[in-house]
C-alpha cells in the first residue's frame, strides 16, 4: 500500500514541526513538504505532487477560498485537510462549502490528527468533535433586513460559486478593478470583513438572494444540507447490544 503523502502549509515553522513530528511516527505517512505562504504552497503543490494537503487558513498572500477553489480544479484528486485554531463557523462552514475534505481543531489530542487524516484519505468527511454541535443545531429563524441591488446580488452568488475576481469579472462584463471596488462596498454593506464571511452571511440568510435568483437559494440550501450529511460515529462498547441500540437510535 502506497503511502500518504502529505504537504503542511502553516506561516508558524514551530506548528509545521509539531504536525512533522506527530504524523512521521506512523509508517504509512511521508511528509514531502512545507509551505509557509500562499506563493510556497502553489510552489510546492507543483513539486511534490502530495495527495493529502494539511494547511491553516491564515498565512499571508493566502486568500484560503479562492486558492481552495483554485487547487481543487487543479488537482482534483487531492485530499484537503484544513488545521486551524480557528473554530467560528465562518471559517469551518465557507471551507466545507468550498471544497475542503475535513476541518480539524489544532490543540486537539494527537490521535485525533492521525484519526482526521485517515478519515479524509478514505473518501469521509471530516469535522473535528467541538464543531460537530455548529452542524446539527437548527438554524436560525431569523431573517435578513438587506436587500441587495441586482448587481450584489450577482456578486454575492458568484462568490459562493468560489470564482476569484477575474472570473466574476469575466461573467460580469467588468473590469477587475470595478469588481474589487463592488465587493468592498458589498462587505461593508453586509458588514463582514472578507469574501469567507460575506459566503457565510449567504449560507444563514439563504432568502437574501431568493429575490434576485430563487435557484441561488436553493444552491446554497443544498450546500448547508451536504455538508452535515456526511457525519460518519464510529461505536465503541463492549455491550454487543447496547452497540445495536445506539446504531438504530443513530440511523
Amino acid at each position: 500500500m502506497n503511502p500518504i503523502q502529505i504537504l503542511i502549509a502553516d506561516d508558524h515553522s514551530l506548528v509545521r514541526q509539531g504536525i512533522r513530528d506527530i504524523l512521521e511516527d506512523f509508517e504509512d505517512i511521508v511528509i514531502v513538504g512545507e509551505a509557509w505562504d500562499g506563493p510556497s504552497l502553489f510552489a510546492q503543490l507543483a513539486e511534490t505532487k502530495p495527495t493529502l494537503l494539511l494547511f491553516d487558513v491564515t498565512m499571508p498572500n493566502f486568500d484560503p477560498i479562492t486558492s481552495l477553489h483554485e487547487i481543487k480544479i487543479t488537482y482534483p484528486l487531492l485530499k484537503i485537510l484544513v488545521v486551524s485554531a480557528y473554530d467560528d463557523d465562518i471559517y469551518v462552514k465557507g471551507l466545507l462549502t468550498a471544497g475542503a475534505d475535513g476541518y480539524h481543531l489544532k490543540g486537539q489530542p494527537i490521535p485525533q490528527l492521525k484519526m482526521a487524516v485517515d478519515q479524509v484519505m478514505s473518501g469521509q468527511k471530516w469535522i473535528a468533535s467541538p464543531l460537530v454541535n455548529k452542524f446539527i443545531q437548527p438554524s436560525s429563524t431569523k431573517k435578513s433586513s438587506l436587500t441587495l441591488t441586482t448587481r450584489q446580488s450577482d456578486l454575492l452568488r458568484l462568490l459562493t460559486q468560489s470564482l476569484d475576481n477575474q472570473n466574476i469579472a469575466i461573467r460580469l462584463g467588468i473590469s477587475i478593478k470595478t469588481v474589487e471596488n463592488n465587493l468592498t462596498k458589498l462587505y461593508r454593506y453586509l458588514d463582514v470583513q472578507s469574501r469567507l464571511e460575506a459566503v457565510n452571511y449567504t449560507l444563514k440568510h439563504p432568502e437574501i438572494l431568493s429575490l434576485s435568483s430563487p435557484q441561488a437559494t436553493s444552491d446554497i440550501e443544498n450546500i448547508g444540507f451536504s455538508m452535515i450529511s456526511g457525519i460518519s460515529i464510529l461505536l465503541i462498547d463492549d455491550n454487543a447490544r447496547f452497540r445495536q441500540e445506539l446504531r438504530q437510535i443513530v440511523n
